[in-house]
């Protein structure tokens, strides 16, 4: 038997590292599909557990669809100047489906935000001053179970499979760089996205019907 031990290590080594590469492969969505080779099977295969990574124009994103009614995209190991952030869309599936791609909310909204990661509640991490409470989250994040957002009389819970997907590298927005010139406060008839993610967010979208 010892003289197969080796044997046995490397074929459980093997067999963990290809079933990581079949976890990220099969949570990554390439949304810079046009909308005719978005297929039926891809939006039947759609991650419904927890993160996943969306790739348009070459440029990563990450994002959360495990809630029926909201979306959750989330920029933490930012590639450029910007600070990390988040920022929360409606669905199609939200009440009448006229709701779908308007932002509920963001990193720079001031409405008070709890981020609660299996029971643990975080406050607003995005909106601390201290790097070290930042960390606790991100790092509570990628091996919990559970978020739940509280904020503006609701409770909006995510499930948080594939956090290894939080480590990729993004390019970070502010919500002022989403929002249109001289856009009503009112719920817009468009998406407020940005160029960098706004077609992989309505290729999301359109995935989830």
């Amino acid at each position: 038997m010892k003289k197969y031990f080796p044997v046995l290590i490397c074929v459980f080594i093997t067999t963990h590292f290809f079933a990581q590469q079949h976890i990220i492969n099969t949570n990554t969505l390439p949304a810079n599909l046009s909308d005719a080779e978005i297929s039926e099977h891809m939006k039947k295969v759609m991650p419904r557990d927890g993160w996943v990574q969306i790739i348009h124009e070459n440029k990563n994103g990450v994002f959360n669809a495990s809630n029926p009614d909201y979306f959750l995209f989330i920029q933490l190991n930012c590639v450029n100047n910007n600070p990390p952030g988040f920022f929360i869309e409606y669905t199609d599936n939200y009440r009448d489906g006229e709701f779908g791609g308007i932002d509920f909310m963001s990193a720079d909204d001031p409405e008070k935000a709890n981020f609660i990661v299996d029971g643990v509640d975080f406050k607003n991490p995005f909106r601390s001053s201290g790097k070290e409470s930042f960390t606790k989250f991100v790092s509570a994040l990628k091996k919990g179970k559970k978020l739940t957002l509280k904020t503006r009389n609701r409770s909006i819970d995510f499930k948080l499979a594939h956090g290894e997907l939080l480590d990729i590298p993004v390019e970070c927005s502010k919500a002022g760089d989403r929002i249109q010139e001289n856009e009503p406060e009112e719920l817009p008839e468009s998406t407020a996205i940005g160029e960098e993610v706004e077609a992989a967010a309505d290729a999301a979208a359109d995935i989830s019907k």
